[in-house]
């Protein structure tokens, strides 16, 4: 069981700190070899600090402007385990499938006919929910990912400065991506290469997509133009802006990379993998389109509002606009990094679409302009 230490939650005033860059990047539509054919009831298993959070923001976007159907399943509060961080993966973490189970529990049918499931959970929730359904995942290096999610987590609040370093070490169980994508039962007890083999099985015969964190945009470019979401316009969500951790000794990498290694061997086989399908099945990655972006920019995380823009709209936009990041909170809104840098939002409100009970996929344009998707205001 987790140590007590980690989750004094000592530093609770800075709990729901973020940052997300200011600069919006677009993804057109991609032009493929062959004709791809889209799935139903996707579900995403949601690494954190891999740029998952992009596409929940899009999922989420699209369903407050379309009748895209999203569920988002998130990681209930565990007693046993008080003030955890919700991305801190322990022994026998269940995560968002606790949630999940619970409201299969309350509704047979709540996971049926959606297009997208996602949360931070193991493998095998179709099963739960018994729904046939194909699974996407984005995976990060696993030193990379454990430092960054250290001070992410000491950024919001979760731990203090001065256990930071020992709860990079010693909070979260070893090699949680593997696990996680093995499944539930793997969450405990040792993992080795037979958790390993069933991960990898795992995303052979249930996968649509496994791509790697210093590809996500493209990832989500390609499951969007999979999918028929239309063109894509994005900022990067939930940086890690405070590293108390920066330059971690040799001793620590050593540890880490001991610590995951099994991990290391499954990233780097998604990443060749990733890299192999990119090849094979992308054929342009700039199909030129007069359809305006869906756009989500810095501010969507505190107010759920996404923009259409066209190209030149959103050109201007960026130039408005500084390298530097913006910090945000995300209860209380944005916060300029600088004085210079003060988002434009306009006030509105936006009702939630309803829920439908039609299947078939819809014309992203056509469900845009039904819906009244507010259009950036003309500089």
């Amino acid at each position: 069981m987790l140590d007590p230490k980690f989750t004094a939650n000592q530093q609770r005033e800075k709990k729901n700190l973020s940052f997300a860059t200011q600069k919006l990047e677009n993804l057109p539509p991609l032009a493929f070899r062959l004709p791809q054919k889209p799935a139903k009831n996707l579900i995403f298993i949601h690494f954190s600090k891999t740029g998952g959070t992009n596409l929940h923001y899009v999922a989420e976007a699209l369903a407050k402007i379309s009748d895209f159907k999203y569920k988002r399943f998130w990681v209930p509060k565990n007693p046993l385990v008080p003030n955890a961080s919700p991305i801190l993966v322990y022994v026998g973490y269940k995560g968002g499938l606790a949630s999940a189970q619970a409201a299969l529990t309350a509704d047979p049918n709540c996971c049926n006919n959606l297009d997208l499931i996602s949360g931070h959970f193991p493998f095998g929730l179709h099963k739960e929910a018994v729904i046939p359904a194909q699974y996407i995942t984005l995976l990060g290096d696993p030193v990379e990912r454990a430092i960054s999610g250290a001070n992410f987590d000491n950024q919001r609040g979760f731990v203090s400065d001065e256990l930071v370093n020992d709860y990079l070490l010693q909070a979260g169980i070893d090699n949680p991506q593997t696990r996680m994508l093995a499944g539930l039962e793997y969450m405990s007890g040792e993992c080795n290469q037979e958790t390993l083999a069933k991960a990898r099985a795992n995303i052979e015969q249930h996968f649509l997509l496994a791509g790697v964190k210093e590809d996500t945009n493209t990832f989500i470019q390609a499951l969007a133009s999979i999918q028929g979401w239309g063109p894509l316009s994005l900022v990067k969500a939930q940086v890690t802006g405070k590293k108390i951790i920066s330059n971690p000794s040799s001793d620590v990498i050593k540890q880490l990379q001991e610590k995951h290694r099994f991990d290391k061997e499954l990233y780097e086989w998604v990443k060749a993998r990733w890299y192999k399908w990119k090849e094979e099945n992308i054929a342009s990655s700039q199909v030129e389109t007069d359809q305006k972006y869906l756009c989500i920019t810095a501010e969507f995380s505190t107010t759920s509002i996404p923009f259409l823009m066209t190209a030149n709209e959103i050109e201007a936009y960026n130039q408005r606009k500084t390298s530097e990041l913006i910090q945000i909170d995300q209860i209380l809104g944005g916060i300029p990094s600088t004085p210079s840098a003060a988002p434009v939002v306009p006030h509105f409100e936006q009702k939630k679409s309803e829920v439908s009970i039609e299947t078939e996929p819809k014309d992203p344009k056509e469900s845009y302009e039904k819906k009244n998707v507010p259009r950036w205001p003309s500089v």
